[in-house]
């Protein structure tokens, strides 16, 4: 193969590689381990509470219907960093995006938000009681985070739509955060796009030859 077509060949296999390289999808999730685990309806929310050791682009959040059979309420899901500081909401309902848990039956119902650039730090998901109340439990998976034990909730049975404050040793998963689900893709290196933009440009002039 000529040095130009071999030289746009793999440029088009980076601009590939790096428009579908990370869709990593779910960030939070259970594994085939878990196992469901009930728990009571009220005015409280109630996530995880997870670590990163680089930046993450967020992109949506979710809710998990354990049992796969579609959600039967509606959920608030907020992001909060570990000052208290709410960082993103999203509506979530049977409407919304669905993704397979890595469990395998479990459904996450996922809602778009504005692209969010988390910092490496400690960071807490978590989303309105009010239905869906089965949970996946004793088999977490961090996909690219740090997983604290237990789960975390607002004071219960009031503590409404807030900054989930209180931590309980219970395994449970209940809502989540997603990256590249929607769209969004990691910005390529400086030396990725130099080589992707030489290809192109050998492409062009591999055209103009013909």
């Amino acid at each position: 193969m000529p040095f130009s077509k071999s030289l746009a060949a793999t440029a088009l296999a980076i601009i590939l590689g790096l428009a579908s390289s990370a869709h990593a999808g779910v960030i939070i999730d259970a594994g085939p381990q878990s196992n469901q685990q009930d728990f009571l309806t009220g005015n409280y929310v109630a996530g995880t509470e997870f670590t990163l050791r680089s930046s993450l682009l967020v992109d949506g959040l979710g809710w998990l219907d354990a049992e796969g059979n579609g959600l039967t309420g509606i959920h608030t899901v907020g992001l909060w960093d570990a000052a208290g500081s709410l960082l993103a909401q999203a509506v979530v309902n049977n409407a919304s995006t669905q993704i397979l848990s890595a469990q395998g039956t479990a459904l996450w119902f996922v809602t778009e938000i504005s692209d969010l650039l988390l910092a490496p730090g400690t960071y807490r998901v978590a989303g309105t009681a009010n239905a869906d109340n089965v949970a996946l439990s004793n088999n977490k998976i961090g996909n690219g985070v740090g997983l604290s034990s237990g789960y975390v909730r607002t004071d219960f049975p009031n503590g409404g739509f807030a900054y989930p404050n209180l931590s309980f040793g219970s395994e449970a998963i209940r809502a989540t955060l997603t990256s590249d689900v929607f769209g969004s893709h990691n910005v390529p290196e400086p030396g990725s796009l130099l080589l992707a933009g030489l290809g192109l440009a050998a492409l062009g002039l591999t055209r103009k030859r013909r």
